[in-house]
C-alpha cells in the first residue's frame, strides 16, 4: 500500500462515510450536512462508487390537480408547495405560467399590507426601521398605507 498523507486518509474516510449513509438511502442534502462537504462532492462520491442519485417522485394527477386549483385561487407557489408537501421547483417546471407578476405582488401587497411575504426582503438601517415605526404609531401612514 502506497504511502497516504494526513489529509488522503481524511478523504478516504469522509468518501466511505459517504458511501455507507448513500447505501442507508440518506438524502444527499443530509449527508453532505453531516459530513460537512458540499452536495456538489457527495454527489460525486456517489457516482464515483456507481450509487444513483435521488430521485424525487413526480407529482401525482391528485396532486396537479389540487395545485392547479389553489393556483387557480391565488395562492404562490410556494404556499402551494407547503400544502401539498412537494418542492417549489416541480410546482416551477409543472405551471411555468403561475409566475406571480409585479403587478400582482404589489396588489397584494397593498391588499394584505404585509410586504413580508409579497416582495423580496430588504434589510433597512436601525435608523430607518425607527422612523417608520414612529410614522406608524402616529397615524401619519407608513410605506404601505
Amino acid at each position: 500500500m502506497a504511502y497516504m498523507t494526513a489529509y488522503q486518509r481524511k478523504l478516504q474516510a469522509r468518501n466511505a462515510e459517504i458511501v455507507r449513509l448513500a447505501k442507508l438511502k440518506v438524502p444527499t442534502k443530509r449527508i453532505a450536512r453531516l459530513t460537512g462537504c458540499s452536495t456538489s462532492v457527495v454527489l460525486n462520491v456517489k457516482r464515483a462508487n456507481g450509487i444513483e442519485a435521488d430521485v424525487t417522485p413526480p407529482l401525482t394527477t391528485e396532486q396537479l390537480a389540487r395545485a392547479e386549483v389553489l393556483l387557480a385561487d391565488g395562492c404562490s407557489r410556494a404556499e402551494t408547495a407547503r400544502t401539498l408537501g412537494v418542492s417549489k421547483h416541480q410546482l416551477r417546471h409543472a405551471f411555468p405560467e403561475a409566475a406571480w407578476s409585479t403587478e400582482d405582488r404589489v396588489e397584494a401587497e397593498h391588499a394584505t399590507g404585509d410586504r413580508k411575504h409579497t416582495a423580496p426582503v430588504i434589510a433597512h438601517s436601525r435608523r430607518y426601521r425607527e422612523r417608520a415605526r414612529q410614522e406608524r404609531s402616529d397615524g401619519a401612514g407608513g410605506p404601505f398605507q
